[in-house]
């Protein structure tokens, strides 16, 4: 057994997380890949199968919001200096008009990180909570929202600025998300275990998905819908959250990600991959970075690998360089969050016993 899966195990009985699916790979070869523990504890305990699919929740803006808007970029359809403005008047004013794609993918839009807006559209117009046209309380909302800082002036990680993208996206490709991924990037790929679960459009067998929390606001442990309350209160649909996944496909995306960035073909071309994330690119479009101390990433990744984590528990890592990657993910908030700081051991302990070099 590795040390990695020692340490997981220890975490799983102490009851930090109730199981993980791990992946790690090499340029494109799978070195290692497991699951642990378990994937349901209430009502009560299952097995973790590799089958399972997670809520990957902030995954979502690199894997799907992200990936679309550089397909819009490649074929020349976007422009990431586009005042946001103009797909959507509504941002019009309150200084919001000089805010573009660029600065929502960057997280430097000034726009507030997370505001409860799903407990107004609750409150103010019921009828609409959990239906997709809740998006137009949303960018009223949004739009009323004081910057919190100037345009461009400081890195605010804003899953507000990721909802705007989303409907930017939508306006300007003439589709629902959704159905943009499903077409754009899960249908090429063969993505058959990556989609949006529209709230009007459950799951036929909600037991293979990983549950999450036992929602407060919405009173029930949450099995195949979205975890994120905002997302939930949008249809399910968004571009922050939404998404569900299994490390099988989310490794075949970053394969593709990572072929792109050599020029070895695949979904998106090198130019594309190395505008949004590449060394020259000194904040990541759509993507983080390892942060100079205590990183999620652990010491083992390089300043300039790219990566996100997910509320829920989810993350990958990725040094484009190396063509290495890391894959966890996990359904730490079920039934409640009880995390640790975990994952930065266990990339470590990986990187040592799967060298990226």
């Amino acid at each position: 057994m590795y040390r990695f899966e020692e340490e997981l195990h220890r975490a799983i009985e102490a009851g930090i997380l109730p199981g993980a699916s791990v992946l790690v790979s090499k340029k494109g070869e799978i070195l290692h890949q497991g699951v642990y523990g378990s994937r349901s504890l209430v009502p009560q305990k299952e097995p973790l199968t590799p089958e399972t699919l997670f809520d990957i929740a902030s995954l979502t803006k690199p894997v799907a919001t992200v990936t679309l808007a550089m397909l819009a970029r490649q074929e020349k359809i976007l422009s990431l200096d586009t005042p946001i403005s103009r797909q959507i008047p509504e941002l019009s004013e309150e200084g919001k008009e000089k805010i573009t794609i660029r600065h929502l993918l960057k997280h430097t839009s000034g726009l507030p990180a997370w505001r409860p807006y799903f407990e107004e559209v609750q409150k103010d117009r019921p009828d609409l909570l959990g239906k997709r046209e809740s998006a137009e309380i949303y960018l009223t909302k949004i739009a009323q929202e004081r910057l919190e800082v100037p345009i461009a002036y400081q890195k605010i990680y804003s899953d507000l600025g990721f909802i705007l993208l989303g409907i930017s996206l939508q306006r300007t490709l003439g589709a629902p998300l959704d159905r943009l991924f499903r077409e754009r990037v899960a249908g090429p790929l063969n993505l058959s275990e990556t989609f949006f679960i529209p709230n009007d459009e459950p799951p036929a067998d909600r037991g293979r998905f990983a549950p999450t929390e036992d929602s407060p606001f919405r009173k029930r442990i949450l099995r195949g819908e979205v975890d994120d309350d905002n997302a939930y209160a949008l249809g399910g649909v968004a571009g922050h959250a939404g998404l569900f996944s299994s490390t099988a496909d989310l490794h075949t995306y970053l394969v593709a990600i990572e072929k792109g960035y050599r020029g070895e073909g695949g979904l998106v071309s090198e130019e594309t991959v190395r505008e949004f994330v590449g060394p020259k690119a000194h904040w990541k479009l759509g993507w983080d970075t390892p942060t100079p101390e205590d990183s999620q990433a652990g010491r083992r990744f390089p300043p300039n690998a790219v990566g996100h984590l997910g509320y829920t528990g989810c993350s990958f890592w990725v040094n484009l360089k190396e063509a290495y990657h890391v894959i966890f993910l996990s359904n730490r908030v079920h039934p409640r969050a009880a995390f640790s700081e975990l994952r930065p051991r266990l990339h470590d302990l990986i990187c040592e016993e799967f060298p990226i070099q």
